[in-house]
């Protein structure tokens, strides 16, 4: 195994957490030997830089602040193929956004949907299995959210 950082381009590698006690490299991207070959960038991102290129001020709280860790992306060569013809099911699509900030007080008072919820609250106390079982129940939860938000947002 090899590390990537510092390896390709000094331009475009910088500080993984930078706070105001100071900066450092804590954050790695580490791959087998045999697929240096294929790298063709890497590079570091700082979530501020990110921020301020995205103009994206306005989505940060009052009491909220830019994450101290940077983003690491890379990019390899590959052989595979893939067809462009291939459509994005229409449920990928589109990303209905809610307005989280007047949730109504009655969300969740039908007897329907608290029974849903009890059933995922039991389904977690009682789990014990693997990850996918417990993905699994979080898939049910997100579903019973987003089918109570739907009529009312």
């Amino acid at each position: 195994m090899c590390v990537l950082n510092g390896r390709i381009d000094v331009q475009k590698d910088n500080f993984t957490y930078i706070s105001g006690r100071g900066k450092s490299v804590v954050d790695y991207i580490c791959v087998p030997h045999d697929v240096l070959e294929q790298l063709v960038s890497f590079e570091v991102i700082t979530t501020c830089s990110i921020v301020e290129q995205s103009n994206l001020f306005s989505l940060l709280g009052e009491r909220s602040k830019v994450p101290d860790h940077s983003v690491l992306t890379t990019e390899f060569k590959t052989n595979c193929t893939y067809s462009t013809k291939s459509q994005v099911p229409q449920e990928c699509v589109e990303n209905k956004r809610y307005k989280l900030k007047s949730i109504p007080n009655d969300l969740f008072a039908s007897d329907l949907s608290k029974i849903a919820l009890q059933s995922i609250i039991t389904q977690i106390e009682r789990t014990r299995k693997t990850q996918t079982h417990i993905d699994e129940i979080y898939s049910k939860l997100c579903d019973i959210i987003i089918d109570e938000m739907n009529p009312t947002f």
